[in-house]
């Protein structure tokens, strides 16, 4: 069949340049004698007329040629000589047309050596359409050109000989990529057509099968119908006995059928899959649905050995591609395990396992093995280890897994240079507790507690729980000072918080005894363990709720803070303090309104520092003013080339409560600004953090009043975190507030959150001030700040702090996400289904840490009796019952709660592998109710059939409870 291909294709390539046979050798013809006449008066009369004989010859053999393809009988038989006896022919006018490149020493002018050299080119890209369908003649047709040409042009040519050979060569390059191209179109159009020829011939040889066979049944059954009129009386018999065989034959198919199912279903329950390697081919193929198992589209994943490998996690994929080569001559049995990427972007981890067939020289010609699904018995290990590595009753880590953090912690301390702090807490009064309410309050105050303490941590923080109600708490990176100080007071202050259990509020106290490392003196980890002890003791000594250090050497600690010091003065001496610029947008135009200027160390051996490695040892510290007003001149100096360069970028620079309130403050300012007269002062916007730096309000309002006459603009960072906002308001005439990134990264899973959010756009919008948005990390955060009413932000999905020099390359190339240009802003009527959004993806996450682990009780499972399934029922009927939007969010809240309630229940009956893929379903669901939920509240307020009620413009949003 490939040889009948192959023949078929070279077949078609000799009819495609015999049919332009003519024409090619017309062109032949008409350029040779047109080159005769133009070139006479430039080239030698012997040569020109030999060359033009040559091509005319040429031409008139190609036509003769072309007589004889048409008059062969054998021509579709004999395809590579008609082929053959072409290509020669192009190789001839190749010939010519390379001779056609010697005759530009002969002439004199650029005009005549211009036209040769376009001659040529037009040859050669006319031969493109005319001989494309067989390559060779194309090449045998160029060729000499192609290789004379560029030759003689640098031999040639003084001046642009480098510039015309390099434009030659390219120009060809163009021809051959385009001509390649062409015959590979035309090739793969001729191997379609002969698929197509062989296909009608296998379909009517088919039909004529299917005809004989018919005339055989009509033959059969006219003998059949003569055979019943001669045998009447046998009629009944026979039926009998057929029928009787028919009925034989179903029972032996049943019980076949059965026997194949049961082989099955036996083969299931030793593998999940088999599959076969064969070693020469290179290829895979699976007996299973492998990519079902995966949940991929039907051969995705199966379709190639490549395809399989690409789902090999990155961290084993070496190791596999080093087992297939080995056993390639390896004939011992082949065991792995290896993990493959699932559908939805998990892992799971699978056992391999094959033996070979040999060839007769004893080498493995396939493999045939079966793949086992393994990763409920990874899952249940890693349930043991997790088992014997932390408290049973807080899910904390234990004793064990203490040591083993805080050795570690100790190593990551020494080798980055860092602080560690470890923290002894003793509970005072959970005895009394116990005794008066029993173990059962107790172990619930236990697991309240550890909770409160674990979501206080930062990343890389530790707290393990020692037994009774002992915990250790390991602390990276803590700063001497009022960073320590804050840390530990938070920790007693969560601690003393009061906890209600079964209706009854109990209150405990902790005492806390600290220890930090390095020390002067080596230590290692059970002597600090034993510091933080003794030192907890101290604090009881003292009166319990409090905290108390051990105390080293408490001069050496002093010396080494105020090395500390000196060492960031002397990085700003010595300038290596640099200005990071982070910009702020409008997310919905794409308009740049300014950027945020962040101060950056460039410390020469430890690299770029954040400002949480030098702000805080300066915050009460006298230089802190003087590198205040570095950065606010740095700033301003940035702001000027910009002008320069044609960019007006306003600034914004955070100050400190120490600088603001300083009594030269604004006298100093003045100055700062007259050093740079070309920048506009509302170019520059102070931004003072609202939780600390306003210690004393009427003060910073007489400053901040005071900027604004001259024309500096002010925001409060950090909004929302203090405790008196609406005096910030009041008071503060500022006239930008940022919200704080910690609202903004969690408003997507976390009601309250948004809240806070849509509390503070009313409030900013009440006040008249402009908001803006922090810590936009993600393309879902800027969504939903604008359907908020939120416009503007910053943040990692924007863009990163930056130096000045790549800001306006990033300005040229910034678009907006197409999904923020389209957002508007929610109709206030339908906030309450923006709530019920959040709120949703809230309890689908709280499934999602049950089955971790996190929560140690599902939510409320049932749909009618969670809190929004009771909004959905009651307030969102009467505001969209009649949508049909509505009626399909109904169906939908349903199945999650379905799907929920089965999840769960595999959970609780040890099904794990279950759980996790009704998870996926579950998600799924969730995302579908969320783009109703979405539908939904794009709707027209008001146009819900049968509702004609309308709400004062001014009526609160009806939220439903949080989920």
């Amino acid at each position: 069949m490939e040889q009948g291909k192959s023949a078929f294709i070279q077949s078609r390539q000799a009819q495609a340049i015999y049919a332009n046979a003519i024409p090619s050798a017309s062109g032949i013809l008409i350029i040779a004698a047109a080159s005769a006449y133009g070139l006479s008066d430039a080239v030698p009369a012997p040569l020109l007329s030999l060359w033009t004989i040559w091509m005319l010859c040429t031409a008139l053999l190609r036509i003769r040629l072309r007589q004889q393809y048409l008059g062969a009988a054998d021509r579709e038989r004999t395809p590579a000589v008609w082929t053959h006896h072409f290509t020669i022919n192009t190789a001839l006018a190749g010939i010519g047309w390379g001779g056609l490149c010697l005759l530009l020493p002969h002439t004199q002018g650029a005009v005549y050596q211009s036209a040769i050299i376009l001659i040529l080119l037009g040859v050669m890209g006319a031969s493109v359409p005319l001989l494309s369908a067989y390559l060779p003649a194309f090449i045998a047709s160029s060729m000499p050109s192609a290789l004379i040409l560029p030759l003689m042009l640098v031999t040639q040519l003084q001046e642009t000989a480098l510039l015309l050979t390099g434009a030659m060569i390219l120009f060809l390059t163009l021809i051959y990529y385009i001509t390649v191209k062409s015959s590979r179109d035309r090739i793969r159009g001729y191997t379609l057509e002969h698929e197509k020829n062989t296909l009608l011939e296998r379909l009517n040889a088919e039909v004529e099968r299917r005809r004989l066979t018919q005339d055989q049944l009509e033959y059969h059954q006219k003998h059949l119908e003569h055979l019943i009129e001669e045998r009447t009386l046998q009629l009944e018999q026979s039926n009998r006995e057929l029928n009787r065989e028919i009925e034989e034959r179903k029972q032996t198919q049943q019980a076949l059928q059965v026997s194949e199912e049961r082989f099955r279903i036996a083969g299931k329950a030793a593998y999940d899959l088999i599959f076969e390697w064969d070693v020469a081919a290179g290829s895979i193929e699976w007996h299973g649905d492998i990519d079902g198992i995966l949940h991929y589209p039907t051969g995705e994943v199966s379709a190639t050995l490549h395809t399989w490998l690409e789902r090999i996690h990155p961290d084993d994929i070496d190791a596999y591609r080093e087992i297939i080569e080995r056993y390639r001559s390896a004939t011992d049995p082949l065991r792995l395990q290896h993990r493959v990427r699932h559908h939805d972007g998990g892992y799971r981890h699978w056992s391999n396992h094959a033996i070979p067939i040999l060839d007769g020289q004893g080498r493995p010609s396939r493999w045939i093995g079966v793949c086992t699904d393994i990763t409920e018995q990874i899952e249940h290990q890693r349930q043991l280890e997790y088992a014997a590595h932390h408290d049973i009753l807080t899910n904390l880590p234990n004793r064990i897994l203490l040591a083993d953090r805080l050795q570690q912690a100790l190593t990551q301390a020494e080798r980055r240079h860092a602080r560690l702090m470890v923290a002894y807490l003793d509970l005072d009064g959970f005895k009394e507790i116990n005794d008066a309410h029993g173990h059962s309050i107790g172990d619930h105050l236990l697991i309240n507690l550890a909770s409160r303490l674990h979501e206080i941590l930062r990343e890389g923080d530790t707290i393990a729980r020692l037994g009774g109600d002992e915990f250790v708490l390991v602390l990276l990176d803590v700063q001497e000072g009022n960073e320590r100080a804050s840390l530990l007071r938070r920790i007693l202050d969560t601690t003393s918080q009061p906890v209600v259990i079964d209706d009854k509020p109990l209150q405990v106290s902790g005492s806390l005894g600290v220890t930090v490392y390095p020390q002067p003196h080596e230590v290692n980890a059970d002597q600090l363990l034993r510091q933080a002890d003794q030192a907890m003791y101290q604090a009881k000594l003292l009166g319990k709720n409090r905290y108390h250090l051990f105390d080293t050497e408490h001069d050496q600690d002093l010396r080494g803070h105020q090395e500390h010091l000196l060492r960031i003065y002397q990085g700003m001496v010595k300038e290596e303090f640099i200005l990071h610029y982070q910009p702020k947008v409008n997310m919905h135009s794409g308009e740049l309104i300014g950027v945020e200027a962040l101060v950056r160390w460039q410390h020469p051996q430890e690299g770029v520092l954040p400002p949480s490695f030098f702000l805080p040892a300066i915050a009460e510290q006298p230089f802190a003013i003087e590198l205040g007003e570095w950065v606010i001149d740095q700033a301003l100096t940035q702001v000027d080339i910009w002008l320069q360069a044609g960019h007006t970028i306003p600034v914004s620079v955070n100050i400190g409560a120490y600088q603001l309130q300083q009594p030269e403050f604004i006298t100093r300012l003045r100055k700062l600004l007259a050093a740079h007269p070309r920048v506009d002062p509302g170019l520059l916007e102070l931004e003072v953090l609202e939780t600390s730096a306003l210690a004393d309000i009427y003060k910073a309002s007489r400053i901040m009043h005071a900027c604004q006459k001259i024309g500096v603009r002010f925001a409060l960072d950090d909004f929302g975190t203090g405790y008196s906002s609406l005096a910030y308001l009041k008071h503060l005439p500022a006239a930008t507030l940022k919200i704080d990134r910690t609202f903004v990264r969690d408003m997507l899973d976390d009601p309250d959150d948004l809240a806070i959010l849509e509390g503070i756009i009313g409030m900013a919008a009440a006040f008249r001030r402009r908001v803006i948005a922090e810590g936009v990390e993600s393309v879902a955060h800027g969504d939903l700040l604008l359907k908020l009413g939120c416009d503007l932000a910053q943040g990692y999905s924007i863009a990163h702090p930056m130096p000045p020099g790549q800001l306006l390359k990033w300005v040229a190339g910034w678009h907006p996400h197409p999904s923020w240009t389209r957002r508007r802003r929610i109709d206030r009527d339908h906030l309450s289904l923006l709530f019920a959004a959040i709120e949703h993806r809230a309890w689908v996450r709280h499934i999602e840490e049950y089955l971790g682990g996190v929560r140690e009780a599902p939510p409320e499972l049932r749909h009618t009796a969670c809190r929004f399934g009771l909004w959905l029922t009651g307030e969102a009927q009467q505001e969209y019952g009649g949508h049909t939007e509505y009626t399909a969010i109904l169906s939908l809240h349903q199945q999650v709660h379905e799907t929920g309630r089965s999840i769960c229940r595999d959970h609780e009956q040890n099904r794990p592998e279950r759980a996790r893929e009704a998870l996926t379903g579950l998600r799924a669901l969730r995302d579908t109710l969320l783009q109703r939920l979405d539908r939904l509240s794009r709707q027209p307020h008001g146009e819900t059939p049968g509702d004609h009620s309308t709400a004062p413009p001014d009526a609160p949003s009806k939220r439903p409870p949080i989920h």
